[in-house]
C-alpha cells in the first residue's frame, strides 16, 4: 500500500494489521493511525522505520510532505520524525530512544521530564548526532568525558574550549 493511499483510508476500514504494514514502511504513517489504534507496538514500529524515500516517487513523496506541513521539493531532512505522533501517554524511554537512534532531530518530540543527563548519555551511545540537543549547562569537562567514552564521534561536536580539559581526562583514565 502507498503512502498516499493509506492517508486517504478511512479510519472506520484500517485495522491494526493495516496501520502496523503503513507505519513500519513509512514512519511518518503514524500520523494517519487512529488514536484507538496507536498501541506501543505500533509507535516502536513507527519509530523504527528507516525513511523509504528510495522507494517513493517524487508525487508521492510531494504529497506526503504536504500533508504534514513541508514544502514539496524538499531535502530529506525535512521529513518530521514519526515521534512527533506518539500520543504522549506511550512515549517511553525506549520509544524516544529509538527515535533518535534513527533522527537525532526527534529529541524535539521528547518530552521535557524524560530529558536528563543519562537519557542523553543514552542517546549519544546510540547517535552521536545527538550532541547537538545536550543543553549547554550539562556540557561540562567531566560530562563531555563520559559521553565521549560511549561515542568517541562526538570529540568534533565539543565546544573548543572544553576539548583541552576532555583530553585531559579522557588521558586520566
Amino acid at each position: 500500500m502507498k503512502f498516499q493511499e493509506f492517508a486517504n483510508m478511512p479510519d472506520e476500514l484500517k485495522t491494526p494489521g493495516i496501520c502496523f504494514a503503513a507505519v513500519k514502511a513509512c514512519g511518518e504513517a503514524l500520523k494517519y493511525v487512529p488514536e484507538s489504534m496507536k498501541t506501543p507496538e505500533i509507535c516502536v514500529a513507527a519509530v523504527q522505520a528507516r525513511r523509504t524515500m528510495d522507494i517513493l516517487s517524487q508525487e508521492e513523496i510531494d504529497a506526503m510532505l504536504i500533508t504534514v506541513g513541508t514544502s514539496p521539493k524538499f531535502k530529506s531532512r525535512e521529513l518530521v520524525s514519526p515521534l512527533k505522533f506518539v500520543p504522549e501517554n506511550l512515549k517511553t524511554l525506549v520509544i524516544c530512544l529509538t527515535a533518535i537512534r534513527e533522527d537525532a532531530s526527534a529529541f524535539e518530540f521528547v518530552p521535557e521530564n524524560m530529558k536528563t543527563s543519562k537519557m542523553y548519555l543514552e542517546a549519544i551511545k546510540l547517535n552521536s548526532y545527538a550532541f547537538k540537543y545536550v543543553p549547554e549547562e550539562l556540557k561540562t569537562p567531566e560530562w563531555c568525558a563520559t559521553a565521549w567514552h560511549y561515542n568517541s564521534s562526538i570529540f568534533h561536536s565539543l565546544p573548543e574550549d572544553l576539548k583541552q580539559a576532555v583530553k585531559e581526562i579522557i588521558n586520566k583514565r
